[in-house]
């Protein structure tokens, strides 16, 4: 079973593709626990202002966003009107749930322990 899992994954990462789609598209994760401040959403709009928007959302195959929902707030308050993204549409919920968690807190944890 891990061998089929881990060709299943192998494949996958091979196949990921930059989308494009509409803001309209888009649905957030509804368990995202995640409270960007207006001071993060600043600095991610002006990150995308000077740069573009250099990192695609990740989204499951229904279009919720599993990964960028600061990003996502940020291109909406630009106004744009298409937004990239990568599709993993491979993944159960649970490990959803993982990836929401590594990109949620996995990043915090480092500063915190980088900071002590």
């Amino acid at each position: 079973m891990v061998k089929k899992r881990k060709a299943v994954l192998e494949k996958e990462q091979q196949n990921l593709k930059i989308e494009y789609l509409e803001t309209k598209e888009l649905k957030r994760y509804e368990r995202n626990v995640k409270i960007h401040t207006k001071k993060q959403i600043e600095k991610l709009k002006a990150s995308i202002r000077s740069f573009g928007m250099v990192t695609p959302l990740i989204v499951d195959k229904e279009n919720t966003i599993i990964a960028g929902h600061g990003r996502f707030q940020a291109l909406e308050e630009l106004g744009y009107k298409e937004i990239p993204v990568i599709r993993l549409e491979h993944l159960s919920e649970t490990e959803v749930n993982h990836i929401v968690l590594l990109t949620t807190k996995l990043p915090r944890m480092h500063f915190m322990i980088r900071n002590c």
